[in-house]
Parts: C-alpha cells; structure tokens; sequence
C-alpha cells in the first residue's frame, strides 16, 4: 500500500507530465534568480527544523561550483560561474518542504516550489538532474527511482541535456557534506547514511569519471581548488 507522500507525489508526477502548457511559454519574461534572492531564502528557513544541515550543504555546492567554474572560465571554458552558484544553492531546495521515503519525492518537489517561483527551466531543471549524471535516470548512489511513482523525472532525465553549469553541480554535490570533502568521504558519508542500491557501484565509477573529466579540463587537480580540504 502507498503512503501519503508516496501519493501524493505520484499524483504530481502525472500532473506534471499532463501539463499542456509548452516551458517556452512558461519561461516567458521570468526573472532569472540570483545570489543574493536566494541566500536570503535559505537563511529564512535555515533554522526550521531539519532544514540547517541540507541548508549548509547547498551554499558548500554553490560556493565550490562557483570556485570550478571561475577556474575554467579563466582557462578558456565556456562556463557562467554565477550560475553554477545560484544553481548550487538551488539544487536541494525541494527539501524546503518536510518529506519522507523516496529520492523522487524532494527532486520532485523541489521542480514544483521553483515552478510555483516561476524561475526558468534552466535552473528548475536541477532539482530534478542533479542526483544523476549525463542523463541516466538510473545512475544513483544510494537510491533507486520507482518506474511508476518517479515516472516524470524518468523521463525528464532521460531526454535532458546538461547545461555545463548543471553537469558542474553534479559533481560539486559529491564535493559537500556541510563543508568541503573529497569524493571519496562524501561516498562514504552518503552510503553510511542512506545504504547502497544497485546501481551503487557503477556509479562510484562514474563519480571517478567525473571528477578526471574534470582534472582534465583544469589541467590540474580538483582539489588543487580546495586547500581547505585534507585529503
């Protein structure tokens, strides 16, 4: 039997997905959020409670997408380090809302508050990409989406195509716990807390892959960025 929440979100799974209301036409004459907009909604419900440890990860995200994306602008890449930023601070803020169980449900809820926000597609879009890489639905570290109550991020995710500023995000999510760490910590932190799934492995993998991606695109070591953390 379903619970509430499990409902709940399968119901705005299906509204969602019904909506026949094209984004380009929503994204008309929306104002595209910033910095300041946002830090100033995090600190508004920092201290509700549960809320300060994901909180204090989401400004750690922002602030190490930010320090990498102003690396690679400077080595020529094209890549807007205020939007990482803002797309950091933003990529948990389905969390805003008390939930309980499934993944889906705070990647889901977080689309819908920024939609209810109006704020573009592409930086809605990270509420629902950011626990995944290069639009694998199923590549998750510690969970797995539900084919039918997830059906609507499924699909998004699958059909998605990552802004560099949104594929920087999934990585920085693996740099941040409620400050700097390596990857390999934040592994270790995530499976301790939320248990491992079958796509545990390969996605560790790709996590790697990832982070050498990016080695490669700086010409040096990530953690070169970060002096605060010990590896």
């Amino acid at each position: 039997m379903k619970t509430e929440q499990e409902t709940i979100a399968a119901v705005n799974c299906q509204g969602l997905a019904n909506s026949s209301v094209p984004r380009s036409q929503e994204d008309a004459g929306l104002t595209t959020p910033n910095r300041h907009d946002i830090a100033t909604l995090l600190h508004s419900v920092e201290d509700l409670p549960g809320n300060r440890g994901w909180v204090e990860h989401s400004f750690y995200v922002g602030d190490a997408a930010y320090r990498i994306a102003t690396a690679l602008r400077q080595s020529g890449h094209q890549v807007d380090p205020e939007k990482s930023l803002v797309l950091g601070y933003l990529h948990d803020i389905g969390k805003i809302e008390p939930f309980v169980g499934r993944m889906g449900i705070h990647l889901l809820n977080g689309y819908r508050f920024l939609r209810s926000r109006h704020y573009p597609e592409d930086y809605r879009s990270v509420c629902l990409t950011h626990s995944f890489f290069d639009g694998d639905p199923y590549s998750n570290l510690c969970s797995t989406l539900d084919p039918k109550l997830d059906s609507f991020i499924i699909d998004y995710v699958s059909g998605h195509t990552y802004s560099p500023e949104e594929d920087l995000i999934s990585l920085c999510d693996l740099l941040c716990t409620h400050h700097f760490v390596t990857i390999d910590h934040r592994i270790e932190d995530a499976v301790a807390r939320h248990g491992r799934c079958a796509a545990t492995n390969a996605h560790i993998t790709k996590i790697h892959q990832k982070k050498q991606k990016y080695d490669n695109l700086l010409g040096h070591d990530l953690y070169d960025l970060f002096p605060e953390i010990q590896k």
